[in-house]
């Protein structure tokens, strides 16, 4: 597991995700709490997972 980036609250208060990966051969996402500006790698145990097909 490797980050992709970060979640990102705009000021509408709509949450983003700020990608900084290419995430063409992803099969799955997750979220982590982290550090503010996030980490190379999760810290946490995941909060939310969820496999992506198609």
């Amino acid at each position: 597991m490797r980050s992709a980036g970060l979640l990102q609250v705009a000021p509408d208060g709509e949450v983003r995700p700020l990608l900084a990966a290419d995430i063409g051969n992803t099969e799955g996402i997750a979220v982590t709490v982290e550090p503010e500006g996030g980490s190379a790698q999760p810290t946490s145990d995941p909060m939310m997972q969820m496999p992506l097909t198609g």
